[in-house]
């Protein structure tokens, strides 16, 4: 049965790419498979982009219907643009065709992967899986967006939360349960990862002059492996030190702050830890939304530098809609690639900078472009920026910074690859246009790792670790990009090397290297998956089946006769624990959830707290009168009393609550109460 929805699956992001294709291929017509790999995802974000926006304005409900009618508007406008460009598509693909198959080949080689590995461990359960299930959930139960926070009733949404909505879009197309579709998001997330990098870094290393270029396949191929699936130097080298059978795999993410042990605590992940941890969380749904932008920030890369203001609007409009889209999925993606965007830029126009009288065109020029991206992208992200209330209380200088020996070992191979591949320009006095890009991408990488050493967000995380947050995401997308250049790099020296001895040398030197990062898998999966032993399917629910057979056919009872967003209640608990299960696995909202969650999401702990002191009266109160003044307060709809009620209010007023409204549903130690607020 799991394969069957793994084909599925498959066969429903197939239609979605193949009926996008002509679209793709109008937009990245300049890559080598004519934008066909990166295909699906821009499809789903389309799609998804309209739904948002429908829904948001209140102009049309987010339904199967509206969601349907989105589907067949792409047909529309596709089977238009294949009719008009019909004979240039047709003789493309047939000359791109061989490449076009193994793109497919290695997304599905990917997703089918990564959903057998997840059959191994598909719970959804512990870390931040309840918050990204919820919201999915959530806005599955409701027609209007953002929708009401699961934990916080009568409140919207206060996260960015577009990746989890392009989730939702494809469970409705899809026709598929959450329950399934959360970890096959997973494994679909690493197929456009491999696909994009192998795409990007065919593509670049295919600009090259004849001759050099026949190596474009093995590039793509080393950076797909690298940015999906390697870790850091901390694993030789702990592992090695610690012994196999004792090193743990998150000491890779946490490790400044915590070996030796000091008061600035950071966190420092990347995608191979994202994708094992499988918390369906904004840094992971935001990596097919970048990896896109690459390859359009490679087109800008390689546009001219004298084209018209007319032309350049529309030349970067589907670039600035990306950048729209990463701020309403991951904010700090939209500040770190305008970065990116800005040192890739300086180095496209770098001729420009070595001449006096040109400077100033050159800085026109990047400046133009850069404020053309912003303008889009704001415009892009309003639906998004008019109902959100920012987290942050400001940017600060750092107190303290890491050891520069702790830096090397996280992020030493972008810094060698950068040195290297340097000191080979240097050496040729001469570099290409992709060479430059790669330079940029590389220089950015470090920037962005230095940047924590210098500044952080302040957020509600004080103490020793006020500089986390600021590190996790910012860092994460260093290592996107710094080992998506490892292949370019190392297949650039090794076959510009003409001396035979020194491309023996550079070719072990990079082997080692790579090889020392890819033995994180091995431990990460066997740690995590228990060594592949137990499979258990792709149902993410089936561990509350066995741990609380009542609370889940509470849950099921809730999602077959609740079909709005109605208000219920359920203790409030700790984050990281399996309280808040049901308005989790549900989507209706409860009065108060996760609270140190909702701390964060409103910026103040006096709310949810609060809050919490109004759970406990309505739960504990001999006062009729005070718990139905709590229950109209929240306009509460379903009461519940199971499992976690019991266990957080062992002086709870049971019998008053009998008397609050009708049973409508019981089962074991869970009871649902149907409330008239």
């Amino acid at each position: 049965m799991d394969y069957l929805s793994i084909l599925y699956w498959w066969i429903f992001l197939f239609l979605l790419g193949l009926i996008n294709y002509p679209f793709s291929f109008i937009l990245l017509r300049k890559n080598s498979d004519r934008g066909y790999g990166l295909s699906k995802i821009i499809s789903l974000l389309l799609i998804s982009y309209i739904l948002l926006l429908g829904s948001s304005l209140k102009l049309f409900p987010f339904t199967i219907y509206s969601s349907l009618s989105a589907l067949l508007l792409l047909v529309f406008v596709n089977t238009l643009i294949f009719l008009k460009n019909k004979r240039e598509i047709i003789r493309d693909t047939k000359l791109t065709i061989r490449l076009i198959i193994f793109q497919e080949i290695l997304f599905s080689s990917a997703l089918l992967f990564w959903s057998f590995i997840k059959m191994h461990n598909p719970d959804i359960r512990s870390l931040e899986k309840f918050m990204d299930y919820g919201f999915i959930n959530s806005i599955l139960k409701s027609p209007w967006q953002p929708a009401q926070d699961m934990w916080f009733a009568g409140g919207k949404i206060n996260y960015y939360y577009f990746g989890h909505f392009y989730t939702a879009v494809a469970t409705r197309l899809s026709f598929l349960p959450s329950s399934i579709t959360y970890n096959l998001m997973l494994s679909t997330i690493l197929g456009f990862l491999v696909n994009g990098a192998y795409s990007l870094v065919h593509t670049i290393f295919s600009s090259l002059p004849k001759g050099i270029n026949k190596k474009a396949v093995s590039a793509g191929i080393i950076s797909f492996l690298l940015v999906s699936f390697a870790g850091n130097f901390h694993t030789p080298i702990y592992a090695f030190q610690k012994g196999i059978d004792k090193y743990w795999y998150p000491d890779a993410t946490r490790f400044i702050g915590y070996n030796p042990d000091t008061n600035d605590k950071t966190i420092h992940e990347f995608p191979l830890y994202s994708f094992v941890v499988s918390d369906l969380h904004a840094h992971l749904l935001g990596i097919p939304i970048v990896i896109l932008y690459l390859s359009f920030l490679f087109m800008i890369f390689g546009s001219s530098e004298n084209i018209t203001f007319r032309k350049r609007i529309p030349f970067l409009l589907f670039p600035g809609f990306l950048f729209g889209l990463m701020f309403m999925t991951n904010t700090w993606d939209f500040a770190s690639y305008m970065l990116i965007t800005g040192v890739c830029l300086v180095m496209s126009r770098i001729s420009l900078f070595k001449d006096i009288g040109n400077i100033s065109q050159a800085v026109y020029d990047i400046s133009l472009n850069i404020i053309i991206l912003l303008v889009i992208g704001l415009i892009t992200a309003l639906p998004f920026i008019l109902n959100f209330e920012s987290i942050a209380e400001g940017v600060q200088f750092v107190t303290s910074r890491s050891p520069v020996w702790q830096l090397l070992i996280l992020w030493g191979l972008p810094i060698l690859l950068l040195v290297f591949f340097s000191a080979f320009i240097i050496a040729k006095k001469k570099a290409e246009k992709s060479d430059l890009f790669i330079l940029g991408l590389l220089v950015s990488s470090i920037l962005l790792i230095i940047i924590p050493e210098i500044i952080y967000v302040k957020d509600i995380y004080i103490a020793s670790h006020y500089r986390a947050n600021t590190m996790f995401k910012i860092t994460y997308q260093a290592f996107v990009i710094g080992y998506l250049s490892s292949g370019y790099v190392a297949l650039r020296i090794i076959t510009g090397i003409k001396n035979i001895p020194f491309r023996i040398l550079s070719t072990t030197v990079f082997t080692l290297l790579f090889s020392a990062m890819l033995t994180y898998p091995f431990f990460a999966v066997n740690s995590y998956f228990d060594k592949l032993e137990n499979k258990t399917g792709l149902n993410g629910e089936t561990w509350i089946k066995n741990t609380y057979p009542s609370t889940y056919r509470a849950i099921e009872y809730l999602r077959n006769t609740v079909s709005e967003q109605k208000i219920i209640t359920e203790a409030s608990g700790n984050s990281y624990t399996d309280y808040n299960v049901i308005s989790s696995y549900t989507g209706l909202p409860t009065i108060q959830g996760w609270f140190v969650h909702e701390w964060l999401w409103r910026g103040s702990a006096e709310l949810p707290s609060e809050r919490v002191s109004d759970l406990e009266i309505l739960y504990t109160s001999k006062n009729i009168n005070e718990v139905k003044k709590i229950i109209e307060k929240y306009k509460v709809n379903y009461l519940i009393y199971g499992f976690f009620e019991k266990e957080k209010y062992p002086n709870n007023n049971e019998l008053l609550i009998d008397s609050l409204g009708e049973i409508v549903f019981t089962d074991g130690d869970t009871t649902i109460y149907s409330v008239d607020y």
